[in-house]
């Protein structure tokens, strides 16, 4: 009996290199274990991965990774607390109650645009997060613990409510008609009996009257940080040849118009992910005025000038559309004058920018957000501080 087990187990423990598929029998009739034939097969990937090196963020199931859109929309949907409606996160800013350091009274305001100054004063408690334009003392987070490690573990947990990323949204809920819709955006839990938020705290809730530009302002400046954190290439993003591609487009002596620009892609050399680009726009179309004024136009200046704001560019050899992001209406003129200073690449008319990683893509999605938050409040023709 010993022995006819010291057979099975010799028949079923047969070398892998001559059994490929759990689903073939060995002579005796027994099928191959598949932990055995996967053990062979890790030994067997693990030393052709040594040969082979590539990188993870250039394979094509990982183009998503790089893709703002895909991003944006794969995001999971939230219900929006002010219109009701359900939308991917990623469209919608996070709003948070802080406290006063002072009168102690509790301020909505969106904690996922101000993030590192929230972290910043967790770290340094006497720090403070500055409320400009308001005539109002600085605010800060509400102290939880002294510990700071606890302190951010609360934090990543406090709760929040989501709102749409519209600018005339965030107009409207400033507006002092409609003052009861901005408090109405505390959920019930957060109140009594259930939360923590007592009777006289809610009536001493306070909205900023500017938070449309509050936000404006908290969206430029994390685009700025995000886009120099980008700029700075670290040896592991050198050795993985994962480095965004920045390519300056020829229209200097000519408006910024879309035939113009689309005329300035079809001499683009042939780049990766190409269709993953998008156009940035760092000078105002000033040349309009001199194209006009030259005699050799004058036989086409009875069709008006052509319009100079439009979101999307084409690309004729790849049939293709890519976004165009106007820096100098999304901007301000000295937030523009700090990115030229950034590199040579930032002082030309515009570029063709292509994500290569995940914090790139973010960047652009930063300008996404901001673009489609300014979209409205243009349309409506409300104006915002530059």
């Amino acid at each position: 009996m010993k022995i006819c087990v010291e057979r099975q187990l010799e028949r079923r423990y047969i070398s892998t290199s001559e059994v490929k598929r759990p689903d073939v029998a060995t002579p005796g009739g027994l099928v191959q274990s598949p932990v055995v034939l996967r053990r062979a097969q890790k030994q067997t990937s693990s030393a052709s991965s040594k040969v082979i090196e590539r990188s993870k963020e250039w394979d094509t199931d990982s183009s998503l990774i790089r893709n703002p859109w895909a991003i944006a929309l794969a995001s999971p949907p939230r219900l929006c607390h002010a219109t009701m409606s359900r939308l991917p996160t990623e469209l919608m800013i996070d709003f948070g109650l802080v406290q006063h350091p002072e009168t102690s009274a509790l301020w909505l305001l969106p904690t996922s645009l101000l993030e590192n100054e929230l972290n910043e004063m967790e770290i340094d408690p006497n720090s403070k997060v500055t409320a400009d334009d308001n005539n109002t003392p600085a605010v800060g987070e509400i102290r939880m613990d002294d510990s700071t490690a606890k302190m951010r573990k609360r934090r990543a947990a406090f709760p929040s409510v989501r709102v749409t990323n519209s600018g005339t949204l965030f107009d409207m809920l400033s507006n002092p008609k409609f003052s009861n819709i901005s408090k109405g955006l505390i959920p019930p839990s957060w109140k009594l009996p259930q939360g923590p938020l007592t009777k006289s705290s809610m009536q001493t809730l306070v909205w900023r009257g500017d938070m449309s530009d509050y936000a404006l302002k908290a969206m430029r400046k994390e685009i700025l940080r995000r886009l120099k954190k980008i700029l700075h290439v670290t040896p592991k993003i050198e050795k993985q040849r994962r480095r965004d591609t920045w390519t300056p487009l020829s229209i200097a002596g000519h408006p910024i118009t879309q035939s113009n620009l689309e005329s300035s892609l079809k001499q683009l050399p042939e780049l990766r992910d190409i269709r993953s680009g998008m156009v940035l726009v760092l000078r105002s179309s000033h040349h309009s005025t001199e194209v006009n004024s030259n005699p050799d136009c004058n036989a086409t200046s009875s069709t008006g000038p052509e319009n100079t704001t439009f979101d999307l560019a084409e690309l004729p050899v790849h049939e293709s559309q890519v976004p165009v992001f106007d820096l100098t209406k999304m901007l301000s003129e000295g937030e523009l004058q700090e990115i030229r200073q950034l590199g040579k690449v930032f002082q030309g008319d515009a570029l063709y920018f292509i994500p290569a990683s995940r914090k790139s893509a973010l960047f652009a999605l930063d300008l996404w957000r901001l673009k489609s938050f300014l979209m409205e409040r243009n349309e409506e023709g409300s104006s915002f501080h530059r």
